[in-house]
């Protein structure tokens, strides 16, 4: 799996200047779902972590965890493409005034 990730950011990272951002946002979801996989995959093959947390709630919690702190990241970068598009529109009107 993780080699199957490792060889997507490649062929992303030299390609996704020619993309479209809808897809470089769809392929980012995609990696990031798949990143998520092989971290649950991982964490299920280490068992006395898991029977341990079962107890406390903490086998659900650190998937959820993972997920909030994506869903944090993509609303950044939604609200840094609004900051930066209301900049450019400032900065637009102000060049037109001078």
């Amino acid at each position: 799996m993780f080699e199957g990730i490792s060889t997507h950011w490649k062929r992303l990272s030299f390609r996704w200047q020619q993309k479209a951002v809808t897809n470089n946002i769809e392929q980012h979801n995609r990696l990031i779902i798949n990143l998520l996989y092989l971290i649950e995959n991982q964490a299920e093959s280490y068992l006395p972590m898991l029977s341990f947390g079962r107890d406390s709630g903490l086998d659900v919690i650190w998937k959820e965890l993972l997920e909030t702190i994506e869903a944090i990241g993509q609303t950044r970068a939604i609200g840094m493409g609004v900051v930066s598009w209301i900049k450019q529109k400032i900065i637009g009107v102000c060049l037109q005034h001078f």
